[in-house]
């Protein structure tokens, strides 16, 4: 049964994309309630599944790593070898990204790896496994990307003001320690874990995890922290618009992308190098508004899309910016 949201949960799950690690203190003020009943209706929303992970924004690239992204499409596999595929994948310590979609392709998934012999050693453990059941594969390696607020839980359409949060181009190298690391991938698991909590796992004065935290915000090594929502639970569907830009270059996607990302509902996008150029991501309540979206894109790009694919993002088993163990960040 779909969960309807209330006006108020809009708002708590707004701030949250915002700033998922804002106190509920700060929250209740935000969204004018107070804070036992903020702190009931989040908890309400944690336990109900409407939000599905909390997410630390690790620009990933600091350490090294690059994601590359798979795009499968299955064959011959039986309910139980599936849900083992996908068991495999959820705990393999190099997939940050994990979701089932309907469309051209069925499994959707990422490898971290910092090298191509890095990468190589993966997908050859994934294929040895399983590759009898890939029947067609596409791969592209995420570029940069950005988040975009989710507006359209305030009732908007068009956004008149842009708050992005950026990943992929991390230039400065500040020396981290593995207290830094262990502060990161704990974090990276749960982004609401407080500053209390991460000191007595990590072993350190409240005061120190503070002052690491910030100095990893400051340094951009955390660009923010968001939420993933459970859309079939919330009756919504999130869809992913590739694209493949006519003769592609710098100004060309700054284009595309400047006009998508005024709509409320498009709330990510990557640079890819690959297949597709682009990719952008849709969240709406029903499909008529995602072709309305998507006509709108095409239409006002029409010189620029060389060509395009769709698909719908069905279920998200896994999302974490930092899959591996903290020693082998």
């Amino acid at each position: 049964m779909a969960y309807k949201l209330d006006v108020k949960e809009k708002k708590i799950l707004y701030e949250l994309d915002l700033n998922a690690r804002t106190p509920t203190t700060q929250l209740a003020k935000k969204v004018k309630l107070s804070q036992p009943a903020t702190h009931y209706r989040l908890n309400n929303l944690i336990k109900k599944g409407v939000i599905k992970f909390f997410l630390t924004n690790i620009d990933y690239g600091f350490f090294g790593y690059f994601p590359y992204r798979f795009f499968t499409r299955l064959q011959n596999l039986t309910e139980a070898k599936e849900k083992e595929l996908i068991d495999y994948l959820k705990d393999h310590e190099y997939v940050p990204f994990l979701a089932s979609c309907t469309g051209r392709y069925d499994l959707m998934f990422c490898v971290m790896a910092r090298n191509i012999s890095e990468l190589k050693k993966t997908i050859n453990e994934i294929k040895n496994k399983y590759g009898e059941y890939f029947s067609e594969q596409q791969i592209a390696t995420i570029i940069t990307g950005e988040f975009y607020p989710r507006d359209y839980l305030l009732s908007k359409e068009k956004r008149m003001q842009f708050s992005e949060k950026e990943f992929g181009e991390q230039i400065t190298r500040p020396k981290l320690d593995k207290k830094d690391l262990m502060i990161l991938k704990e974090i990276s698991n749960n982004c609401r874990i407080t500053s209390l909590e991460l000191s007595e796992k990590i072993k350190l004065s409240l005061d120190a995890v503070r002052y690491r935290l910030k100095n990893l915000e400051k340094n951009k090594i955390i660009n923010g922290y968001t939420i993933y929502l459970d859309n079939e639970l919330l009756n919504q569907f999130r869809y992913k618009i590739m694209i493949q830009i006519n003769g592609p270059n710098e100004e060309k996607e700054k284009k595309i992308l400047s006009f998508a990302k005024q709509f409320s509902n498009v709330v990510y996008s990557v640079k890819t190098f690959g297949i597709w150029d682009l990719e952008i991501d849709v969240e709406v309540n029903n499909p008529e508004r995602f072709n309305e979206i998507l006509r709108e894109i095409k239409n006002n790009n029409s010189g620029l899309i060389k060509e395009y694919n769709t698909i719908q993002l069905t279920n998200v088993h896994k999302y974490t910016h930092l899959p591996m163990k903290a020693e082998k960040i």
